[in-house]
Parts: C-alpha cells; structure tokens; sequence
C-alpha cells in the first residue's frame, strides 16, 4: 500500500471514529483529514457508479459534519465581516450571523466568495503573494456552517426557494434534506479555495536579478490558442470549472464553456505584443504560454487538471499552476514558488532553459 492510500485510509478510520463518537476533533486529527481531503483526494475523479459525486465529495460531507461539531462553539462567536475586512460588502449578502445562515444563504455567500477571491491577495513589488483576510478560517467556518445542513434534516415548507431551485429534497411530513446536487457544488467550491488559498498563502518568493530574454516572436505565435485557454481558466470564479464539469459532467469539454455560463456578456482577453511581453513587468498569464513553449515539459495545471492533488504533482519535477489569476510554480513535493517576473521561475526550475530558445 503507497503513502497516500496509507494516509487515506487512516483518515477514513479517523472520521468514523469521530462520526460515531460525535465528539470533537482534536487539532492534530483536524489538521490530518483537511490535508488528505485537499492532497490526496483529486476532485476530477470520475463519479462513482450510480452516483452523482465522488470521493472527494463523500469525504467531504463527512468531514463536514465533523468540522461543525468540532468549530460550533468558534463558529457561534465568528464575526464574517470583521473578518473579510473590505472585502466584507461583496460577500456578505445576508446581515444574519454566520452560524445562523440558512442553506440558500450559505450558498449565496459561498458563490460571493468564489468571486471575489482573487481580489482578496495582492502581489508587492517583488512579487510576493500577501493578503489581509484569513482566508482559510473564513472557509472553514462556511465549511462548518455547511455541515450542520450535510448532517441533518429539518422541517421547512414543500413550496420554499430551496425546494423549487432543487437545492434540497422533501420527505414525508416536510422534512428538508441537502439534494446531492448541491451538495457536490458547495463542496467543489470550497474544496477549491482552500487549495488555492494554501497554495498562495505558501509559495516563497524568489528574488534575483533580471532573467535574459526567452520569449521571441514565434513563442508568441505558437501559443495564441494556449494564451485563450489560460487566461479564460483564470477568468473563471475560483471552484467554478470544477462545479461546472461536474453538473454537466457529459457535456463539459471547455472551460470557455464555464466563463459564458457565469458572464454571457464576457469578451476574451488579447494576447500581448512581444515587446511587452519582453519586459520585465510582463502579466504573467500573458507570458505563460510562451514559456510553455521554450520548456514543454512543465504542465500548466488548473482546477479541473489536478492542481493541488499530491498524485498530480508527483508525476513530473515541476508544474505551473494558475490559481486565481495568478501563476505559481509547483516542485513535485508541493512546495509552492512566485516571482515577479516568470522567466526567474522558469529559470529556476531549468536553469538551462536559455539555451533552449533560438531566435
């Protein structure tokens, strides 16, 4: 049995435990399920027969269920807005306490976060990644929140919002029960920004002086299509390609299909001149695919293709990852760097990747 199966199994006999017990987790347990929930359990996996999710989403009702037991007492005390700072009047739809929302007020707030995320990090001079809000704590707080409702039934009315958008299913007597469904769209979106959030929250910025030029003209040429592909990844809400592929699981087949189901109106993004792209404050989406071109042999990783996934990574030294409009470089053992400049991160995973370009 290979470490991840090790760790996977010992976390499943972990949350049963839990479960049964209805007891709270200790620190070191909960810090062990989120990290095989995030690492070890890849969301793209295909659903299990006769079901509409998968491992990651069976997991992650039951670590739900255990969050909420183990955080109720944090939870009754959280305080969203103090806590989301500026950010507070976009995702803080409903004045009610946190731990007092509603199933379909937890949604509308966990779709506000999705969007405003990537405007909740900002980038220095040096290229280091920063952020004022704790964004971990503020998802697993709606991640606690969502437990009580993954865990339960409760009565409510047969005509409500909830049961007429599909969001919950009616039993006998009215009782109210999360349909799987949504369930599998809450828990893609917040299985997604804690990724991201981690990933971000981690990467080590590498500092040196200006790279030499790498990027010519027919880089730029040979990657117009790969520049469309990343770039309308990025544009996507954080967790929303994998909701997406999951909900129309036999119909996904690109992500410009999940960016003009959330904004109809959206216009792609233009590639760059060269001259731009050869400076030295070049967006880093925009120069992304040229670099993929002067080394083929580093992956560009999104939501949907893994990115997190500890099985994903180990299978090549190096990958670039797109997280929140924002691209990162990923070693096989997750450790996570960002630059100003991408050219110095290229340069650090292949230190002779000059040598590669021929203008």
């Amino acid at each position: 049995m290979d470490d991840a199966a090790t760790r996977i199994e010992a976390a499943c006999a972990a949350l049963c435990t839990t479960l049964e017990s209805n007891h709270p987790m200790n620190e070191e347990t909960c810090r062990m399920l989120l990290s095989v929930w995030l690492e070890d359990l890849d969301p793209n996996q295909e659903m299990l027969k006769n079901a509409q999710g998968n491992d990651v989403h069976t997991f992650g009702v039951a670590l739900s269920v255990c969050l909420h037991t183990t955080l109720s007492h944090e939870l009754a005390g959280f305080k969203l807005r103090e806590a989301l700072g500026k950010h507070a009047k976009r995702v803080c739809v409903h004045e009610d306490p946190l731990h007092t929302l509603g199933f379909q007020q937890i949604l509308d707030v966990i779709l506000s976060l999705q969007i405003e995320f990537a405007k909740m990090y900002t980038t220095d001079s040096d290229g280091a990644i920063e952020s004022t809000v704790d964004v971990e704590t503020v998802v697993l707080m709606l991640f606690a929140r969502l437990g009580f409702f993954l865990g339960n039934r409760w009565r409510g009315s047969a005509e409500s919002l909830e049961v007429v958008q599909g969001l919950v299913e009616v039993y006998e007597d009215n009782w109210h029960r999360v349909a799987l469904p949504s369930a599998v769209g809450a828990l893609d979106a917040v299985h997604a920004m804690l990724v991201a959030g981690r990933m971000l929250a981690s990467a080590e910025c590498l500092r040196g002086p200006d790279p030499p030029e790498l990027v010519f003209n027919f880089h730029r040429e040979a990657s117009l299509d790969d520049f469309y592909d990343v770039s309308t990844a990025a544009d996507c809400p954080v967790g929303a390609i994998l909701q997406y592929k999951h909900r129309f699981r036999y119909l996904f087949h690109s992500v410009s299909q999940v960016v003009y189901f959330h904004y109809p109106a959206y216009q792609r993004r233009k590639q760059i001149a060269l001259e731009q792209l050869q400076a030295r404050d070049a967006p880093a989406l925009n120069l992304l695919p040229l670099l993929a071109q002067v080394v083929v042999d580093i992956p560009v990783l999104a939501e949907h293709s893994g990115l997190g996934c500890h099985a994903t990574h180990a299978r090549q030294p190096w990958a670039w990852a797109v997280v929140a409009q924002r691209v990162l470089l990923v070693r096989s053992d997750m450790r996570v760097f960002c630059a100003r400049d991408l050219r110095t991160l290229l340069l650090h995973a292949q230190p002779d990747a000059a040598d590669k370009t021929d203008a």
